[in-house]
């Protein structure tokens, strides 16, 4: 009797951690789900960038043709510090060439986020430390999606950054700034998910 009353104690104990397991898993893919959530599907659209020399102590932006962004779509630019001086902002903009949003790191673990208006710049996240941040030579995503309400949600790494309000029209442009000696920026590539 003594034998199976511990055998029964015992495959409760293992039927609850069973259990205690599956919840957890279960619970695990829920909060990622909606704290980091993905797109579903494949990309529709991939378009392959390119290098870009940050001359010294300058600036440097430009608009891509495409992609479009469109409510309930995303765009994902990967991008990485190639070479050179590491005093240098790089990133995303998202809006038109008069009025647009700025987003962009330094592969010394900064981010920064601001907007720009008839070429006053006004900041939304002053420079700061983002513990997820990439820094050195390691590619970094940027993630635009535009929600039905009007807003824009921006993640860096799949880590969300910022919410509020869009800028007006879906243009995506890069851009890149040194503070000191040339650099290259490895813009990698523009990947498209459209609305469902």
């Amino acid at each position: 009797m003594g034998r199976s009353f511990n055998r029964k104690r015992i495959r409760n104990k293992i039927g609850a951690a069973v259990v205690a397991l599956f919840v957890a898993t279960g619970y695990w893919f829920a909060l990622r789900a909606w704290v980091d959530p993905r797109p579903a599907a494949v990309p529709s659209a991939i378009y392959t960038l390119a290098q870009q020399e940050l001359p010294p102590s300058g600036t440097w932006q430009t608009w891509l043709p495409a992609p479009q962004l469109a409510a309930g779509g995303t765009v994902q630019i990967t991008a990485a510090h190639a070479s050179g001086e590491q005093d240098v902002v790089y990133g995303v903009l998202v809006g038109t060439a008069a009025n647009y949003l700025a987003l962009g790191i330094s592969p010394l673990g900064y981010v920064v986020l601001e907007t720009v208006q008839d070429g006053s710049p006004a900041p939304l996240l002053p420079w700061q430390t983002f513990p997820h941040v990439r820094g050195g030579t390691a590619a970094n995503t940027f993630t635009v999606a535009p929600t039905a309400e009007g807003e824009l949600v921006v993640r860096l790494n799949g880590e969300w950054l910022w919410q509020g309000p869009a800028p007006q029209g879906g243009q995506i442009g890069l851009w890149g700034q040194s503070f000191g000696g040339a650099a290259v920026i490895d813009f990698q590539q523009a990947a498209v998910w459209d609305a469902p």
